[in-house]
Formats: C-alpha cells, sequence, structure tokens
C-alpha cells in the first residue's frame, strides 16, 4: 500500500518530464521555422533596388464596337475607330506612372447585326497600325464569338503617344457581302506591365 502512492507520483513526474520535452522540442521547431522564413524573406527582398520603382502586372479586357456601313454587295470593307471610339487604356495603367511593357494576350471578334448567317472572311485586326499576327482566314456566325489564337504578339508601347489606342479591321470577303449595315464586335485582352 505504501508502494502505490510512489509509483503515482513516479508516474506523474515522468508524464511531466515527457511533456516538457515534447513542448520544447516544438518551441525549438518553430523557432527553426521563424528562423528559416526570416532568412527566406532577407534572400527574396536582397535583390530588390532601393528607390527603385516598383512594378506589376496589370490586365483587363477592352469591347469595342466597329460599325460596318455601306458594304453591301461588295466584297471587302476597311474601318478604323476614331479617337473618341477607340481603346482608352488609361484604366489599365490606374494609379501607376507609366507603361514598361503593353501587349494584346488574346482577341475575340463577334458578327453583330448581320442580314446573312455568316461571313468567310479574310479579316485583318490592327492596333496603332500593327496588324496581329495570326491566321486571317476566318469564318464568322452572326452572334457567335470568335476567339483567334494570336501567333505572337507585338510591344505595343513602341508604337503608343497617348492612352488611347485605335483599331482597324479590314476584311476581304469570299462572296458578296449581303448586308450594308453590320458590326464587329472585338473584345481584346490587354497586359501592360506598369511601374510606379
Amino acid at each position: 500500500m505504501l508502494l502505490l502512492p510512489f509509483v503515482r507520483h513516479k508516474f506523474i513526474s515522468v508524464s511531466l518530464l515527457k511533456i516538457t520535452n515534447k513542448k520544447q522540442e516544438i518551441m525549438t521547431k518553430l523557432n527553426f521555422m521563424k528562423s528559416v522564413v526570416l532568412l527566406f524573406a532577407v534572400l527574396a527582398f536582397s535583390g530588390c533596388e532601393e528607390n527603385g520603382p516598383i512594378q506589376f502586372i496589370a490586365v483587363d479586357e477592352f469591347e469595342i464596337t466597329l460599325p460596318i456601313s455601306g458594304a453591301k454587295n461588295e466584297l471587302s470593307f476597311d474601318y478604323t475607330s476614331p479617337a473618341e471610339s477607340s481603346i482608352d487604356i488609361s484604366e489599365l495603367l490606374g494609379e501607376a506612372s507609366s507603361f514598361v511593357e503593353l501587349y494584346v494576350e488574346e482577341l475575340t471578334v463577334t458578327l453583330e447585326d448581320y442580314s446573312g448567317n455568316k461571313i468567310a472572311l479574310d479579316l485583318e485586326v490592327s492596333a496603332l497600325g500593327l496588324p496581329f499576327d495570326y491566321n486571317h482566314s476566318l469564318e464568322l456566325t452572326s452572334g457567335i464569338a470568335t476567339s483567334i489564337d494570336l501567333k505572337n504578339t507585338l510591344d505595343l508601347l513602341l508604337f503608343l503617344s497617348s492612352t488611347s489606342i485605335p483599331v482597324t479591321v479590314k476584311g476581304e470577303s469570299s462572296g458578296i457581302l449581303a448586308d450594308d449595315n453590320f458590326t464587329l464586335k472585338l473584345k481584346l485582352k490587354i497586359k501592360g506591365i506598369v511601374e510606379m
């Protein structure tokens, strides 16, 4: 009977010792993890220039509707957006001071208000007078968006003189156009690297 309290006391002491050791082990691991995170932060920010400009990527989609009129019984059309209805990229710039690079990543064309069902044509789309590189032979179906696979993109910044980007469409149909008044709706996904 006297032995039982002693064993019990020894068992509690050993349990407390194990808990204390476990706690020290956890604290050691936690301190190690803090050191690793601090080291990572120091290495990550050591490559940053002191007082240099901050650069970040801004991406947005812009829609522009281009009215094509007077094309009935014609085989081709050519339209450039006027300044007031061109793409305004000032929102993409936001609070940043300037662009470093500016590209069109994606292009989608939708034929709207066309009296026929579809148009098979060679369509050239240009921004700032620079034609996009893609397979120009398209078949546009009225009301259905056609995504265009751009092969490569040019840095539009080299040709940009304001925050307005005029867009030009030139189309040459394989047959006579059946409508005198239709629209081409373009959606451009534009990516800019801007700096503050």
